[in-house]
């Protein structure tokens, strides 16, 4: 049975077919907003034995299977050739059905591993259904492409920001958007990345294509700008835009090609433990 899932953004409503029983999946830069690893393996085997533990800090157990990775390519928090632990949930009668769209990994399985660390759990976990691409679907090589530039753009940002090539600049400027801009528990402040880097992400985000729809791989620019957070006080009212085309391309081009040297983005921080 279908559903209508409606969204609702600064007075746009747009009305999407879905199931109601599936998530969409998130763009590869914003599956990244919080991700602790990513990485290419292959999965060797199981542990002998199953894991009970919390998926969060409150509520019912529920059991892991431990599945043993090795690493082709660590991209994100991990070296090739390591061995990790990822966990995944199988049901068992009378548990609670978590998480509602579980990864069930298998023996000879290659793919691309999108990886939290369990919040107790010496081993990591993918809660979404989308949070592993095998090796034969047909968006894996777009999306490690991604990853790779992921992993440039954590360690060289500046680099990827300047680069001549337009696709690893926008890339860059989302994958750094949403690790900065995606709060992490416990970060409740924020604080101005480089004034230099700031200039570039918007510059890079001015310069995309913004008559492109957002999907699996790359977000919309629109959807970018809006991590921004920018308000009235920055100079930006989505309430006084009528016009969508005007709200979701040709107003936020031009806020950013206005304020790229004198706004600064701001990046989610965890305050450092009172000693």
């Amino acid at each position: 049975m279908r559903a209508a899932l409606t969204i609702a953004f600064f007075g746009i409503v747009a009305v999407l077919p879905c199931r109601a029983d599936v998530a969409l999946p998130q763009p590869g830069p914003q599956r990244l907003g919080h991700v602790d690893a990513l990485v290419f393996g292959r999965v060797t085997g199981f542990e002998d034995q199953d894991v009970e533990a919390l998926p969060y800090s409150k509520g019912p157990k529920v059991t892991y299977r431990i599945a043993v990775v090795t690493v082709t390519e660590g991209l994100i928090g991990a070296k090739a050739k390591e061995t990790i632990r990822v966990g995944f949930v199988v049901p068992q009668p009378g548990q609670p059905r978590f998480p509602r769209y579980p990864v069930k990994l298998e023996v000879g399985q290659d793919g691309l591993l999108y990886l939290s660390k369990h919040h107790e759990q010496k081993f990591f976990v993918m809660p979404m259904f989308f949070d592993f691409t095998d090796r034969k679907n047909p968006n894996f090589d777009a999306e490690i492409k991604v990853g790779r530039l992921a992993a440039k753009a954590l360690a060289k940002p500046l680099e990827g920001l300047k680069s001549k090539d337009a696709e690893e600049r926008s890339t860059t400027a989302a994958v750094l958007l949403y690790r900065y801009r995606s709060p992490r528990q416990g970060a409740s402040k924020t604080e101005a990345i480089p004034a230099e880097e700031s200039k570039l992400i918007l510059t890079a985000l001015s310069e995309m294509d913004w008559n492109l729809q957002g999907g699996r791989v790359q977000p919309s620019a629109f959807q970018l700008f809006n991590m921004l957070g920018a308000t009235p006080k920055d100079g930006w009212d989505a309430q006084k835009y009528k016009d969508v085309q005007e709200l979701q391309r040709a107003a936020p081009r031009a806020w950013l090609t206005e304020h790229a040297d004198a706004y600064r983005i701001q990046r989610f921080v965890t305050p450092a433990p009172a000693k």
